[in-house]
């Protein structure tokens, strides 16, 4: 349906297989004034959310005003403390704001692509991230690989270069099997800036592309910081603010900074 969902509460623990949250196992429509409290368990399969398993509008679509309390686990991947994964077809941006996840979010068996994030698991065609924060603890585990795993959202794609992410913030540490982990964000690709954030959490990895802020970005970025340790077991591209920075035209860092230990037996 596309119709709102608004002016909405739940509280209680959720268990289910694939495609649970919260509040909606699968949701299409605007998510506006919505909260939610309680733990979320998938026993088998991906798309887990404290607020929406898996959102997948074929229209723009927003979530705003909105938040989660309480762990996310699952054995599986798309894993996030609001929403497991968001994504839209290319023309039609998802946009979010005013959203917050305070839980511990645990993802096991995740296979190649973990998609795991204290807010958002995986974000595919995203328009503009305002205002939001995740203070959750994020771990993904797999036996082999385990990629894409931030402390806000494991995976990022924006729908243009001209969208931004501004006001975030992850508190929480971040604990990764495979490459692009970051306190922040692991993978973030097609922005245009990431401005006013931050990251002060640890994370470790046992591969490459891990950073305190981001594991993996091609978007400037401005008045940002990070404060956590940072540390590979088997990897390069191991950086307290960037793990690996790959922009594709001219680009500008500028007001960032990284406090915490730094440590690899990688190269780079």
């Amino acid at each position: 349906s596309t119709t709102p969902v608004t002016d909405v509460t739940a509280s209680g623990a959720v268990t289910g297989t694939s495609s649970t949250g919260g509040l909606l196992g699968r949701g299409q429509a605007d998510v506006i004034n919505a909260s939610v409290s309680g733990s979320v368990n998938g026993t088998s399969g991906g798309y887990v959310g404290g607020l929406v398993g898996q959102y997948n509008p074929s229209q723009a679509a927003t979530i705003v005003n909105v938040s989660a309390s309480g762990d996310v686990s699952t054995s599986g991947n798309r894993v996030g403390g609001l929403v497991g994964q968001a994504s839209s077809s290319s023309n039609n941006q998802i946009t979010v704001s005013d959203a917050h996840a305070s839980g511990a979010v645990n993802a096991t068996n995740t296979g190649t692509y973990a998609y795991t994030g204290g807010l958002i698991g995986e974000f595919q065609n995203a328009g503009n991230v305002t205002d939001v924060s995740a203070t959750g603890d994020v771990s993904a585990q797999a036996s082999a690989d385990g990629r894409d795993v931030g402390g806000l959202v494991g995976s990022l794609q924006h729908n243009s270069g001209s969208y931004v992410v501004a006001n975030a913030s992850a508190s929480g540490d971040v604990n990764a099997t495979d490459y692009q982990t970051g306190g922040l964000i692991g993978y973030h690709n097609a922005g245009e800036t990431l401005r006013n954030v931050s990251a002060t959490g640890n994370v470790s990895s046992e591969a490459e592309q891990v950073g305190g802020l981001v594991g993996y970005t091609t978007a400037d970025i401005t008045n940002a910081n990070a404060s956590g340790d940072v540390s590979s077991t088997s990897g390069n591209y191991i950086g307290g603010l960037i793990g690996q920075y790959n922009p594709s035209q001219a680009a500008t860092i500028a007001n960032v900074s990284a406090s915490g230990d730094v440590s690899t037996s990688g190269n780079r």
